[in-house]
C-alpha cells in the first residue's frame, strides 16, 4: 500500500489492483484513491440511517408496549397509583408514548398487514364483543389517547380491575382539563386483526330487530362517547354515539347502530358511507369537552373522572 493515512486498506487494495494505470505515479494514486473515498463516503448517511432504524426499533417496541394498556397482561391486583402512573410522566413523553403504541413500527406492520389480507372477519360467541371477567377471549389491546398529543394536559388509562363488591370491570378513569387548548380523553383499541363481524354476532344473540350495541357501564354523571371504526385508517371516520350515565349506578346503554354519527376530529362527515357491521376494526371510550360539529357537552364538567364498564355486547332490539 501507498497511502497509509487514505482510503481504508481492503479498499485501496482493491483499486491498486484492478485501476492503476501502469504510468501512474505512487502520490498520484493516493490522491485518486482519496478521491474514490470521498464518493464511498457519500453514501454513509443512508447506511447509518438504517443501522439507527434497525437499532432505535426495538427501542420504539418498548416504549409502545409499556406505555399503554394490554388487557391480555392487565393484572386485577393492580392499584389506582399504578394505573395512574403514566399521568404523572410530563405530556410530551405521553404523547410520544400514545403515537407509538398505535403508529409505531409494529402497530403499522400490523394495521398494513390487517388491510392487505382483508382476511374473514370474526364473530364474537353470544354477541359479546368485550367481557371484563374474561378480558383476553378476542385479544383486545386498548391504549390511551389523550389531549397530549395535541398540546393539551389531560391524563386517562383504562386498566382491567376489580370494584369494591368484586366485580371485574374495564376502569376508565383520569383528569380532564381544557388546559393547553385540550378538553377530551380517549381509551382506544389497536387495529382488530381480524375485523370483527358485528352484523353476524347479533344475528347469533337473542332478539330480533336493527342492530344495536348494548354497552354495561357505571359511570359519574358525564356524558361519554362510544365509537366504531371499519377500516385501517388511523384517521378515518369514527362513527360515534354518546350515552350519559348516572353517578354511582350501573347503566344499560344501547346504541342503535342507525345512531352512529360519521365523524373526523368531532365533526360530522356527510359524506361518508354507511358503516360496514361486519367489518369493525377498532373500539373507543371518549370524554370529550366537544359534542359534534363544535358543539358543547351539557354534562361536560373538568376534573377527575371514571367510567366502568363491565361488558359491551350487540343485539337486534
Amino acid at each position: 500500500l501507498v497511502c497509509n493515512s487514505g482510503p481504508p486498506r481492503q479498499w485501496v487494495s482493491s483499486y491498486s489492483s484492478s485501476r492503476r494505470p501502469n504510468h501512474q505515479t505512487d502520490a498520484e494514486h493516493c490522491a485518486m484513491a482519496k478521491v474514490h473515498t470521498k464518493r464511498h463516503d457519500s453514501r454513509t448517511p443512508f447506511w447509518a440511517l438504517t443501522f439507527l432504524l434497525l437499532r432505535v426499533g426495538p427501542v420504539m417496541g418498548f416504549f409502545s408496549r409499556s406505555g399503554a394498556t394490554r388487557f391480555a397482561s392487565a393484572s386485577p391486583a393492580r392499584s389506582s397509583a399504578t394505573r395512574l402512573q403514566a399521568a404523572d410522566e410530563p405530556p410530551p413523553l405521553r404523547a410520544l408514548r400514545s403515537f407509538l403504541y398505535f403508529n409505531g413500527p409494529e402497530a403499522t406492520a400490523r394495521r398494513l398487514v390487517a388491510g392487505l389480507a382483508g382476511g374473514r372477519a370474526t364473530a364474537p360467541a353470544g354477541g359479546l364483543v368485550f367481557d371484563a371477567s374474561a378480558p383476553s377471549g378476542l385479544g383486545l389491546e386498548w391504549g390511551t389517547l389523550d389531549d397530549v398529543v395535541m398540546g393539551g394536559r389531560s391524563a386517562s388509562s383504562f386498566q382491567l380491575t376489580t370494584d369494591d363488591d368484586g366485580l371485574a370491570v374495564g376502569r376508565f378513569e383520569g383528569v380532564v382539563t381544557t388546559r393547553g387548548g385540550g378538553g377530551f380523553t380517549g381509551v382506544r383499541t389497536r387495529t382488530l386483526s381480524p375485523p370483527l363481524d358485528l352484523r353476524a354476532a347479533a344475528a347469533a344473540a337473542e332478539g330480533g330487530g336493527d342492530l344495536t350495541v348494548v354497552l354495561r357501564v357505571r359511570g359519574d354523571g358525564n356524558r361519554f362517547k362510544f365509537v366504531m371504526r371499519d377500516d385501517e385508517d388511523w384517521n378515518g371516520v369514527a362513527w360515534t354515539q354518546s350515552f350519559d350515565t348516572a353517578a354511582g349506578e350501573w347503566t344499560t346503554a344501547r346504541l342503535p347502530l342507525a345512531g352512529f354519527v360519521p365523524t373526523r376530529f368531532a365533526r360530522t362527515d356527510r359524506l361518508a358511507r354507511p358503516f360496514r357491521a361486519d367489518r369493525c376494526t377498532a373500539l373507543q371510550f371518549a370524554l370529550s369537552k366537544f359534542e359534534y360539529d363544535a358543539g358543547l357537552n351539557p354534562r361536560f364538567e373538568e376534573g377527575r373522572f371514571r367510567l366502568d364498564v363491565q361488558s359491551i355486547g350487540v343485539v337486534r332490539a
